[in-house]
């Protein structure tokens, strides 16, 4: 029996011989034709594969191999060669997608930096809503001994308990407007910041903010009301509000500073 497939030979479990064909018998001459023939039909219609066949390759020793020589400058082309192969070669001049965004840059540090005073404007705001609510209706529905949320108390009878409730004195306490004690007022007192005299001497100075358009003009305006105002005529009290004034305002240029302290300097001495 002849295998022509390869696939029907590895199916079996026992190897099997080659079979050679015998010139001398008409099926050995017969199977040697078909063979001839099957194997020039397929060459008709033969692909490219690859040759699994082939021997592996000689095995050369690492040590006996030449030593290559590496370029200095192989990492740069192969990062010229990925960065060409990804972005486009093209020359973009419009602008970038994120640039809109660079106009929130200063609202969000204003944001970042003014925190603290926001939080502590919605305290005030929320403390004042509840002084507002003190008195009202809806509040005074809390207590449920409040003869006027609830006038039922007022047709107690005087034997029962919490008669004090309906008394004169009591309704006159309660119609008073609320008012602070005097414990909150130390309470208050005691929290404020302790101020040094040099700091409370800054705060009498004039400042200028640099958004003022025109900041010797404002400066001068302000030196000389405080200094008609506080009556400072003396050589010795102006020198030390003119070095006050330059602390204070050492985020301004000096040259506009100068320029103002000379003008009320002339206009105090003429």
């Amino acid at each position: 029996m002849i295998f022509k497939y390869e696939f029907i030979r590895k199916l079996l479990p026992i190897k099997m011989s080659t079979f050679l064909s015998d010139m001398r018998n008409t099926g050995g001459k017969k199977t040697i034709v078909d063979s001839l023939s099957n194997h020039y039909k397929h060459l008709n219609t033969i692909k490219p594969v690859v040759n699994s066949f082939d021997p592996p390759p000689k095995h050369v020793n690492a040590k006996s191999r030449p030593a290559s020589k590496q370029s200095n400058l192989s990492e740069v082309k192969e990062t010229f060669r990925r960065v060409s192969s990804v972005k486009n070669s093209k020359s973009s001049f419009s602008a970038p997608e994120t640039f809109h965004l660079s106009s929130k840059l200063s609202q969000n540090r204003a944001k970042k930096k003014n925190s603290q005073i926001t939080d502590h404007e919605n305290n005030i705001k929320s403390m004042q809503r509840r002084i507002n609510r003190i008195g009202s209706a809806s509040e005074r529905k809390k207590n449920p001994y409040d003869p006027i949320a609830h006038p039922a108390l007022l047709l107690r009878d005087r034997d029962e308990t919490n008669i004090y409730m309906v008394t004169d004195e009591f309704m006159q306490k309660m119609n008073q407007p609320p008012s602070i004690s005097s414990a909150y007022n130390e309470i208050a007192n005691n929290n404020k910041p302790v101020i040094s005299d040099r700091q409370r001497e800054l705060l009498e100075v004039p400042y200028i903010r640099l958004a003022e358009p025109e900041k010797a003009l404002a400066l001068k305006k302000e030196m000389l009301e405080i200094i008609v105002r506080k009556r400072i005529l003396s050589q010795q009290d102006l020198e030390k509000f003119c070095s006050l004034v330059r602390e204070r305002n050492s985020h301004i240029k000096s040259s506009e500073i100068d320029e103002a302290i000379n003008f009320v300097i002339n206009q105090v001495a003429s």
